[in-house]
């Protein structure tokens, strides 16, 4: 939800499942966080203009980047083919950021986390229609032959919202990885016994969330880093013993480790850096809080 003020303060509301879960103010410079305790001071005003789009959990998740990392903008204004030539250049930073496009018909906005990444996600809004697609680098070749009023937004991949966008990216092939990986060695039945188990603890702990061989279907918009990282360790740490019953913990610790090499550079950092103590070489039931502190 958009909110506009005839004084000029322009606000972003955000819900989900008719659930107020962020306000932002948009000033000339950058955006700020409203807390929760100031909402009704900030809007109890006469006069608002609203506009409403619709949007699934990945495009929150997408706005949320937008809206909370901090930034450095370039504006152009580019041809076609300069535009591609932009986008790679852009897209080789290996600091995060991401591409505002506006054309006639369409705003598209596109998620850059960082060279090197495979993934690149696309919100296209389109005659008051939002659609949420995932691509590559190779999007802009695919635009209509036309001028584009483009900008860039650098950020810094030390931000929180990063931190909590990539870890997101990074446990989708993880998890496929290792429940494929669980399977070739204690057969089909016992890995979708396996998924069906982490998908009944992690709704039956109140998150929006479930575990196949395909990965994880994520419809969760959690508060913070710190609130996703513990839902993401306590699903891994139910894989760990769960598996280790079945293959032993031995081969569930080389699983992980060999998953790991499997994935991207900046999906396997992002990990390193949060989960690896979970399967390390000897590891308990009992996880150090490490992994918290550090953050």
């Amino acid at each position: 939800m958009r909110i506009s003020y005839p004084s000029g303060e322009n606000f972003v509301f955000m819900f989900l499942d008719g659930v107020q879960q962020k306000l932002y103010r948009c000033l000339k410079t950058n955006i700020e966080i409203v807390e929760h305790q100031s909402w009704s001071q900030v809007l109890n005003h006469p006069g608002a203009a609203v506009g409403f789009l619709a949007l699934g959990v990945d495009g929150l998740r997408l706005i949320r980047i937008i809206c909370e990392a901090p930034i450095q903008e370039e504006q152009a204004s580019l041809s076609s083919n300069e535009l591609v030539d932009r986008v790679r250049l852009w897209a080789d930073n290996p600091e995060p950021g991401f591409i505002y496009i506006r054309s006639e018909n369409a705003h598209r906005f596109h998620v850059l986390a960082g060279n090197p990444n495979p993934v690149i996600e696309e919100l296209n809004v389109t005659a008051g229609q939002a659609r949420f697609l995932i691509g590559d680098a190779s999007f802009a070749q695919s635009l209509p032959n036309s001028d584009y009023k483009t900008s860039y937004y650098l950020s810094t991949a030390e931000h929180d919202a990063w931190r909590e966008y990539k870890l997101g990216l990074a446990f989708h092939p993880l998890m496929r990885i290792l429940i494929t990986r669980f399977g070739e060695l204690a057969g089909r039945v016992l890995a979708e016994r396996l998924g069906g188990q982490l998908t009944d603890w992690v709704t039956g702990s109140g998150w929006n969330m479930s575990i196949n061989s395909n990965g994880v279907v994520n419809r969760e918009f959690f508060d913070s880093l710190e609130e996703a990282l513990e839902v993401y360790m306590g699903i891994l740490r139910r894989f760990r013993d769960e598996a280790g019953l079945a293959v032993g913990p031995r081969l569930v610790e080389n699983m992980f480790r060999e998953t790991l090499m499997n994935l991207p550079p900046v999906f396997r950092d992002i990990l390193n850096q949060y989960m690896y103590g979970l399967f390390s070489p000897g590891s308990s039931a009992l996880i150090a809080q490490k992994e918290i502190t550090q953050l």
